[in-house]
Protein backbone atom coordinates (compact mmCIF):
# COMPACT_ATOMS: atom_id res chain seq x y z
CA UNK A 1 0.00 0.00 0.00
CA UNK A 2 1.15 3.22 -1.35
CA UNK A 3 1.48 6.47 1.66
CA UNK A 4 -0.13 4.32 4.50
CA UNK A 5 -0.55 0.97 6.73
CA UNK A 6 -3.11 -1.22 7.18
CA UNK A 7 -3.48 -3.53 9.97
CA UNK A 8 -6.03 -6.79 9.62
CA UNK A 9 -6.83 -9.12 12.51
CA UNK A 10 -9.42 -11.56 12.70
CA UNK A 11 -12.23 -9.15 13.88
CA UNK A 12 -10.87 -5.60 13.43
CA UNK A 13 -9.13 -3.83 10.20
CA UNK A 14 -7.07 -0.30 10.77
CA UNK A 15 -6.38 1.39 7.99
CA UNK A 16 -3.56 4.50 7.86
CA UNK A 17 -3.37 6.37 4.81
CA UNK A 18 -2.54 10.05 4.60
CA UNK A 19 -3.30 11.27 7.98
CA UNK A 20 -6.60 9.72 8.22
CA UNK A 21 -7.41 6.54 10.50
CA UNK A 22 -10.02 4.36 9.38
CA UNK A 23 -11.09 1.74 12.23
CA UNK A 24 -13.93 -1.01 10.83
CA UNK A 25 -15.68 -3.90 12.89
CA UNK A 26 -18.35 -5.79 11.28
CA UNK A 27 -20.92 -2.88 10.33
CA UNK A 28 -18.69 -0.39 12.47
CA UNK A 29 -16.75 2.29 10.58
CA UNK A 30 -15.10 4.69 12.44
CA UNK A 31 -12.86 7.65 10.67
CA UNK A 32 -10.28 9.96 12.32
CA UNK A 33 -8.24 12.85 10.82
CA UNK A 34 -4.85 12.72 12.59
CA UNK A 35 -3.43 16.01 10.53
CA UNK A 36 -2.99 18.57 13.36
CA UNK A 37 -4.84 21.96 12.62
CA UNK A 38 -3.01 24.75 11.03
CA UNK A 39 -3.08 28.80 11.41
CA UNK A 40 -1.80 31.35 9.21
CA UNK A 41 -1.91 35.46 9.31
CA UNK A 42 -4.13 36.60 6.48
CA UNK A 43 -3.12 40.26 5.71
CA UNK A 44 -6.05 42.39 4.00
CA UNK A 45 -4.97 45.85 2.17
CA UNK A 46 -7.90 47.88 2.07
CA UNK A 47 -8.37 51.67 1.46
CA UNK A 48 -5.26 53.30 1.24
CA UNK A 49 -2.94 50.12 1.52
CA UNK A 50 -5.30 48.72 -1.30
CA UNK A 51 -2.59 48.38 -4.63
CA UNK A 52 0.29 47.83 -2.22
CA UNK A 53 0.44 44.18 -1.18
CA UNK A 54 2.40 43.23 -4.02
CA UNK A 55 5.66 45.92 -2.82
CA UNK A 56 5.21 45.29 0.84
CA UNK A 57 5.92 41.32 0.00
CA UNK A 58 8.63 42.39 -1.86
CA UNK A 59 9.90 44.54 0.79
CA UNK A 60 9.05 41.79 3.68
CA UNK A 61 10.65 38.84 1.54
CA UNK A 62 14.10 41.17 1.12
CA UNK A 63 14.86 41.65 4.59
CA UNK A 64 13.85 38.42 6.28
CA UNK A 65 16.01 35.14 5.79
CA UNK A 66 14.71 32.33 4.33
CA UNK A 67 11.98 33.85 2.61
CA UNK A 68 10.02 33.66 -0.80
CA UNK A 69 6.80 34.50 -2.83
CA UNK A 70 5.66 31.31 -3.45
CA UNK A 71 1.77 32.37 -5.07
CA UNK A 72 0.59 34.76 -6.44
CA UNK A 73 -3.05 35.27 -8.29
CA UNK A 74 -4.39 38.16 -9.90
CA UNK A 75 -8.15 39.15 -9.81
CA UNK A 76 -9.40 38.83 -13.35
CA UNK A 77 -11.12 41.23 -15.38
CA UNK A 78 -14.64 42.43 -14.13
CA UNK A 79 -13.97 39.89 -11.03
CA UNK A 80 -15.89 41.23 -7.64
CA UNK A 81 -13.31 42.16 -5.34
CA UNK A 82 -10.37 44.09 -7.53
CA UNK A 83 -9.10 44.69 -10.65
CA UNK A 84 -6.29 42.94 -12.84
CA UNK A 85 -3.34 44.68 -10.54
CA UNK A 86 -4.78 43.81 -7.23
CA UNK A 87 -3.69 40.74 -5.59
CA UNK A 88 -6.61 38.37 -5.00
CA UNK A 89 -4.91 35.42 -3.07
CA UNK A 90 -1.11 35.36 -2.41
CA UNK A 91 1.16 33.20 0.25
CA UNK A 92 4.90 34.52 1.12
CA UNK A 93 7.11 32.60 3.59
CA UNK A 94 9.42 34.71 6.28
CA UNK A 95 12.03 33.05 7.82
CA UNK A 96 10.08 29.37 6.97
CA UNK A 97 6.77 30.88 8.09
CA UNK A 98 4.01 30.71 5.89
CA UNK A 99 1.52 33.98 5.43
CA UNK A 100 -1.47 35.01 3.40
CA UNK A 101 -2.20 38.26 1.34
CA UNK A 102 -5.23 39.86 -0.44
CA UNK A 103 -6.28 43.13 -1.85
CA UNK A 104 -9.90 44.40 -2.16
CA UNK A 105 -10.94 47.51 -3.34
CA UNK A 106 -14.59 47.38 -1.69
CA UNK A 107 -15.40 50.13 0.92
CA UNK A 108 -14.56 48.46 4.15
CA UNK A 109 -15.06 50.08 7.18
CA UNK A 110 -11.42 48.30 8.82
CA UNK A 111 -8.19 48.41 7.98
CA UNK A 112 -4.60 47.17 9.71
CA UNK A 113 -4.30 48.25 13.68
CA UNK A 114 -1.76 48.11 15.92
CA UNK A 115 -3.95 45.87 18.43
CA UNK A 116 -2.46 42.82 16.23
CA UNK A 117 1.36 42.97 15.48
CA UNK A 118 3.94 40.45 14.30
CA UNK A 119 6.24 39.64 16.79
CA UNK A 120 9.71 38.47 15.67
CA UNK A 121 12.14 36.62 18.20
CA UNK A 122 15.86 37.97 16.84
CA UNK A 123 18.76 36.27 17.22
CA UNK A 124 21.15 38.97 17.14
CA UNK A 125 22.12 43.17 17.61
CA UNK A 126 22.48 43.52 13.94
CA UNK A 127 19.22 41.59 12.81
CA UNK A 128 16.87 43.53 15.05
CA UNK A 129 18.40 46.83 14.50
CA UNK A 130 18.08 46.09 10.60
CA UNK A 131 14.69 45.09 10.17
CA UNK A 132 13.43 48.16 13.24
CA UNK A 133 15.35 50.33 10.70
CA UNK A 134 14.38 48.92 7.58
CA UNK A 135 10.31 48.31 9.10
CA UNK A 136 9.94 51.72 10.53
CA UNK A 137 11.62 54.10 7.60
CA UNK A 138 9.78 55.46 4.73
CA UNK A 139 7.30 56.54 6.22
CA UNK A 140 6.14 54.21 8.70
CA UNK A 141 6.21 54.68 12.92
CA UNK A 142 7.87 54.04 15.77
CA UNK A 143 5.29 53.21 18.87
CA UNK A 144 8.11 52.07 21.00
CA UNK A 145 11.78 52.97 20.43
CA UNK A 146 14.34 49.73 19.86
CA UNK A 147 16.46 49.87 23.13
CA UNK A 148 17.01 48.16 26.43
CA UNK A 149 13.83 47.91 28.93
CA UNK A 150 15.64 46.50 31.59
CA UNK A 151 14.84 48.11 35.17
CA UNK A 152 12.13 51.12 35.05
CA UNK A 153 9.44 50.59 32.16
CA UNK A 154 11.15 46.74 31.34
CA UNK A 155 8.60 45.69 28.53
CA UNK A 156 9.60 42.12 30.12
CA UNK A 157 10.44 40.64 27.19
CA UNK A 158 14.42 40.61 26.64
CA UNK A 159 17.32 42.37 26.00
CA UNK A 160 16.25 44.22 23.44
CA UNK A 161 12.84 45.54 22.01
CA UNK A 162 10.97 47.60 19.70
CA UNK A 163 7.49 47.96 18.20
CA UNK A 164 6.83 49.66 14.75
CA UNK A 165 4.50 50.50 12.44
CA UNK A 166 5.43 49.93 8.80
CA UNK A 167 4.89 52.05 6.11
CA UNK A 168 1.68 49.50 4.69
CA UNK A 169 0.10 49.86 8.73
CA UNK A 170 1.71 46.80 9.55
CA UNK A 171 2.46 46.55 12.97
CA UNK A 172 5.85 44.43 14.31
CA UNK A 173 6.96 43.68 17.57
CA UNK A 174 10.89 43.24 17.35
CA UNK A 175 12.38 41.21 20.55
CA UNK A 176 16.45 39.64 21.33
CA UNK A 177 15.91 37.55 23.62
CA UNK A 178 19.54 36.69 23.99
Amino acid sequence: MVGGALIETDNFIYLLVYNQLEFRYETFHFQLNLKKMKTTTFLTFVGNQCGKAQEAINLYTSIFPNSEIKSITKYREGEAGGTPKLIKYGVFTLNGEEYMVSESNFNHAWSFTPGVSLFVACNSENEIQTLFDELSSNGGQIMVPLDNYEGVGDYGFGKKYGWCEDKYGISWQLNLSE
